[in-house]
């Protein structure tokens, strides 16, 4: 007897588990996984064990090729809708609710996700909810207010006080709660700061709190930085991997500059560099490209500081601006600088102002040090900025520039 007759019966049991488990919440509504993967998985046990189901149990033999042949023809008519073009949406809806089906988590956006706490009592707990659906022609997002009792710690009862509406707009948090729940405990969290566990409860307050000290602290420097009693200074020229990028434009520093509160700890956002293979297929050859990018925020204004070197080679200096004759053509070395400026009072009036590496005056970048090994590139640059959008105004002065970054290895890379 082979290992797989012997597991039949075993197999064939567990299809029925499937089938029983798959239909409880069809049955009973208010009744839902704790864990949508488990329902996901019993899903997908209701097609894998038919098999052994069909023959244990003696079912029609056709059951397993009608039950994969009706999946199938539904999967591949879908696919064959979007591929033509036709009626694009009811077919991107089918493999949307499909892969919800079989692949789905608590973590998918198609899941009900619990975001805001308002309430408890006890394990019980009056939450609002959103998870995204796909309709005839978009996918919307809609929101429910529901109150989550635990049954066990496979189910959970779900008792929905404001039913989902694709289209209404999110409940709004710390609002007052419904009279019903007049009585409970208030808690007016995020889900993400919340926890029924009282050691856990601790440790995230903890965090919370810590987060608003960093936040603090950098709003304190920011006010200074704005009313001119502090100013910032360049990064070190350091060939370290530090992972730091800055210049000075037209007399001001600009640099990495984004602080953040990541991993637990207050802590200053720094450059990122990429290191990749490109192909040009005018020349039909590829070539090594750096990229190194960061962010500066001061006040309400986010800058940008984006490098671009393709046909890097190793330490030495390169030159940026259009390149028509390099192997890397169309894909011309750029350094630029941009500035975002959000409108105090309407939207529309966002500006935003970009500088870039010109043909004339050029401007130079050295590489002073490209380890393969330790996977860092440092270098400095100086030249002449432009901005596109200001023809009348001339080329402003980019000085002691310097880059120092443990770069990452793009996709191209990663597959040697």
């Amino acid at each position: 007897m082979s290992a797989i007759t012997r597991l039949q019966p075993t197999l064939a049991w567990l299809w029925v588990l499937s089938v029983a488990g798959s239909l409880l919440p069809v049955f009973i509504p208010r009744l839902e996984y704790a864990n949508q993967a488990v329902l996901s998985a019993l899903h997908c046990g209701v097609w894998v064990l038919v098999w052994p189901a069909t023959r244990h149990f003696g079912l029609p033999r056709a059951l397993p090729k009608l039950v994969w042949v009706g999946l199938a023809l539904l999967t591949g008519l879908s696919m064959l809708i979007l591929m033509l073009g036709l009626l694009g949406a009811p077919g991107w809806v089918f493999l949307n609710y499909e892969e919800q089906f079989f692949l789905g988590s608590n973590t998918r956006a198609g899941t009900w996700q619990t975001d805001y706490v308002y309430a408890r009592r006890g394990q019980e707990l009056l939450v609002s909810q959103q998870r995204e659906r796909w309709y005839l022609g978009e996918s919307k997002q809609e929101y429910r207010l529901v109150q989550l009792t635990p049954r066990t710690p496979l189910f959970r009862w779900v008792t929905v006080v404001e039913p989902a509406a694709p289209g209404d707009a999110p409940l709004q948090p710390g609002g007052s709660l419904p009279p019903a729940y007049a009585q409970w405990t208030p808690v007016q969290k995020p889900a993400a700061e919340f926890s029924l566990d009282d050691d856990e409860q601790q440790q995230l307050n903890e965090l919370k709190a810590a987060e608003r000290r960093c936040q603090a602290k950098w709003a304190r420097f920011n006010d200074r930085l704005q009313r001119g009693q502090a100013h910032l200074l360049l990064p070190p020229a350091s060939r370290r991997g530090a992972n730091t990028i800055g210049c000075r434009f037209n007399g001001e520093v600009w640099r990495d500059f984004l602080p953040v509160f990541e991993g637990g700890r207050c802590q200053q956002r720094g450059a990122a560099g990429v290191l990749d293979w490109e192909w040009n297929p005018a020349t039909r050859r590829r070539f090594l490209t750096l990229q190194v990018a960061a962010n500066m925020r001061v006040g309400n204004q986010l800058r940008s500081l984006h490098l671009i070197l393709p046909g890097v080679r190793g330490p030495g200096v390169y030159v940026l601006g259009p390149d028509t004759a390099g192997p890397h053509a169309n894909n011309g070395p750029m350094l630029k600088l941009g500035g975002y400026q959000p409108a105090a009072d309407n939207e529309d009036r966002n500006e935003y102002t970009s500088y870039v590496s010109a043909e004339r005056p050029r401007t130079r970048v050295t590489i002073t040090r490209f380890d393969t090994v330790a996977r860092v590139i440092s270098g400095t640059f100086e030249g002449y900025l432009r901005n596109p959008a200001d023809t009348a105004r001339g080329p402003l002065p980019l000085r002691e520039g310097r880059f120092d970054v443990r770069y990452l290895l793009g996709p191209g890379l990663e597959r040697r």
